[in-house]
């Protein structure tokens, strides 16, 4: 979440969450991530309105997102086998932009693949997001192949 966090300050968002759960408000405060203002603010928005919470997110975009996905990579190769997606992901045309800071992640106008190496773990991770659930699927298919070829050849070399 600090990346989270410092993005809030930087480009001063009211409002902001990621898919761990860490939810901020920052527009009467600095930004807290804590779920007990989190719920006290969702009262008193309610409080303040007669609308039914499902109709307060009618006019938020719903994005359709995988659940965290592991694929083993021994500990020798995973950092270069990320190396090699960000390289395979910077010359790819079909991009909108490549964000390197802890891994690889490719942002569509639609979506997104993030690929990380685990520091916990001999494993890759990967999330994907997209705004059908068939873009969510293509995203996930092809960045998961790349992924599983990526190791296979390093593990080959």
């Amino acid at each position: 979440n600090s990346y989270l966090r410092a993005q809030i300050a930087r480009e001063n968002i009211l409002f902001g969450g990621e898919f761990s759960g860490h939810v901020f408000f920052a527009d009467r405060f600095p930004g807290y991530d804590d779920g007990i203002y989190v719920a006290l603010r969702l009262i008193e928005i309610l409080s303040n309105t007669k609308q039914k919470t499902s109709e307060l997110l009618n006019n938020i975009n719903h994005y359709y997102s995988t659940d965290e996905l592991k694929i083993t990579a021994p500990d020798n190769i995973k950092f270069k086998v990320i190396d090699d997606i960000v390289e395979y992901a910077q010359n790819k045309d079909d991009n909108e932009k490549v964000i390197t800071v802890d891994g690889c992640k490719v942002i569509y106008h639609d979506g997104f693949a993030l690929i990380r190496a685990s520091n916990t773990g001999p494993n890759i991770t990967l999330r994907f997001e997209g705004t059908t659930k068939e873009r969510l699927k293509e995203i996930q298919d092809y960045w998961y192949h790349k992924t599983e070829s990526l190791i296979a050849q390093q593990k080959i070399s």
